[in-house]
């Protein structure tokens, strides 16, 4: 519990810190609780060591109840991270309106609570959170039940009919889902045998993807933009490839108030991609300039985005011939993966390096290449 409760600390933001400190402030009064103590012990740890904890509480009233303490301690935090996430979201701006509306329900203002309900409910389907919607439509019927209204009945077969279109949709959404792991799983499978090229061809006939009207939400159309697009590399067909990708992030653009930049990076990404394995200037031209858009927004990463911009343009130069872009990007490939390799994933590491070393192949500075062969295997991993 305790390491558990280190990390959990130490993946706290500055505001979520911040937030924490005056909340418990407030509500103890002064700064001597003992969860606040065990709190700033942790947060002053280079490192877990349950020896050290043990020993800092050693002779104190704490040390007794210090395991008590800090199941306090965690309970605390995650009411704190509770509260504020609360309205990060959408989705858990719902989940808080939920929770208004059992209240409202609970305390017998049952009419209040139905015209909370109703614009949740509205707010839900426009964000497509489908899960929401069932919990909202139980809510329904337990008010109008609660309030004995003659035409009940009618009521709750309406409430019947929506709640079965919603659990078709959410069917749908899952079978999409199910499709685009699959094809995932082919995507990382070490050879695409003929095994493998046998199950794309049944991914690629599958109805569902043969046609997106079967899709039933737009979040299923996502998905299907997705594994269309990750077919098409597959089976090396990159300049449909480089349609379909374009599509899909027009698509993600024209749903943006649906996906969050962490979904539309990605896709982006991949279209940029295409336009380098098409060299084709004109797509690749736009896929940057969207990009350097989207980097002017406070949540994105600044090392996502370099690392798009950096391997794709390499990406570019190596299937372009253009010794001088590769230059050029080889210089500022090498410059981000200095003192940064805690900031990606090892898959993302590997990629670099790979850009990098086949770069430096083709410039002819193979001392270069060594070197960085060397560090790929050595350097330390966060």
């Amino acid at each position: 519990m305790s390491h558990f409760l280190y990390e959990l600390v130490n993946s706290l933001t500055t505001n979520e810190k911040v937030n924490f400190k005056r909340t418990a402030k407030i509500h103890a009064g002064k700064d001597s609780k003992n969860y606040l103590k065990i709190y700033n012990v942790f947060e002053k740890m280079e490192s877990y060591d349950k020896t050290a904890l043990a020993n800092h509480f050693k002779d104190t009233t704490i040390e007794k109840y210090l395991s008590s303490e800090v199941n306090y301690l965690k309970e605390k935090l995650l009411i704190s991270l509770f509260n504020f996430n609360m309205n990060k979201s959408k989705r858990n701006q719902i989940q808080k309106g939920i929770l208004m509306v059992e209240v409202l329900a609970g305390k017998g203002f049952r009419k209040e609570a139905l015209k909370k309900l109703k614009l949740l409910k509205k707010s839900a389907l426009k964000q497509e959170e489908f899960t929401w919607i069932l919990r909202l439509i139980e809510l329904e019927e337990i008010i109008l039940f609660k309030e004995g209204n003659i035409g009940y009945k009618a009521s709750l077969e309406q409430l019947h009919q929506q709640r079965s279109k919603v659990t078709s949709t959410i069917q749908n959404l899952n079978n999409y889902h199910i499709l685009r792991q699959e094809i995932r799983e082919l995507q990382f499978s070490e050879h695409l045998i003929t095994n493998d090229i046998e199950a794309l061809e049944d991914i690629y006939n599958n109805p569902l993807i043969a046609n997106n009207e079967n899709c039933m939400s737009i979040k299923a159309k996502e998905h299907w933009y997705y594994i269309n697009v990750l077919i098409n590399y597959l089976k090396r067909d990159f300049n449909p490839g480089l349609k379909i990708s374009f599509e899909y992030v027009g698509f993600m653009n024209q749903n943006i108030h649906l996906f969050d930049i962490s979904k539309i990076l990605p896709a982006l990404s991949n279209y940029i991609y295409h336009a380098a394995l098409n060299k084709n200037k004109y797509h690749f031209a736009l896929g940057e300039k969207l990009l350097i858009e989207l980097s002017n927004k406070k949540e994105v990463s600044q090392f996502y985005i370099k690392y798009i911009l950096y391997t794709r343009s390499l990406e570019f130069a190596y299937y372009a011939n253009d010794t001088k872009l590769m230059e050029e990007y080889l210089i500022l490939a090498t410059d981000l993966i200095k003192n940064n390799l805690e900031h990606f994933e090892e898959s993302q590491i590997q990629y670099l390096f790979m850009a990098i070393v086949r770069a430096t192949i083709v410039l002819k500075k193979y001392d270069l290449g060594m070197y960085y062969c060397c560090l790929l295997y050595t350097s330390p991993r966060p």
